[in-house]
């Protein structure tokens, strides 16, 4: 059962870390993003927040599965860190969906933005809310450096 376990947990950390970590063909970015209605705007990311909530079940899900037939069952490093990256995009806890909608806008006003993908705008807008407003700038100047290293 442990093995089965690791092995789902793996297949599904690996799609979702692949995906995070494909941006330039699974992410929108500020050039798609200003083209949205604002309903559609909603609609993404509410859609965004639904995707983190069913990923995050499902690793609650294995994870209290796997306790139940073995007792001493300790979370590996991997699940744990997965985890936490879920919890920092979900940002519904801290700004309401509107809110989100307009600072995203804020930060896709700026052209120098604009080829950053919407995920990595929100992990700005989330450390800004939680009052780490350097960690904000140095993820977008981070996302800039790496987007002027692609080219």
């Amino acid at each position: 059962m442990a093995k089965r376990f690791y092995r789902i947990t793996f297949i599904f950390i690996f799609l979702f870390t692949s995906g995070l970590l494909a941006r330039e063909t699974v992410s929108v970015t500020g050039k798609e993003w200003i083209n949205f209605s604002d309903t559609v705007k909603t609609l993404y990311l509410k859609g965004f927040l639904k995707g983190l909530k069913l990923s995050r079940t499902i690793l609650e899900k294995s994870i209290n599965d796997e306790r139940k037939i073995n007792f001493d069952f300790i979370m590996p490093t991997y699940i744990f860190v997965t985890l936490k990256k879920i919890e920092k995009y979900e940002f519904n806890r801290i700004c309401p969906l509107d809110e989100m909608v307009r600072r995203i806008d804020l930060i896709y006003a700026e052209e120098l933005n604009l080829d950053i993908s919407v995920d990595i705008v929100i992990l700005s807008i989330v450390e800004r809310k939680l009052g780490n407003p350097e960690k904000a700038d140095r993820i977008l100047i981070e996302a800039r450096k790496s987007l002027i290293k692609e080219e």
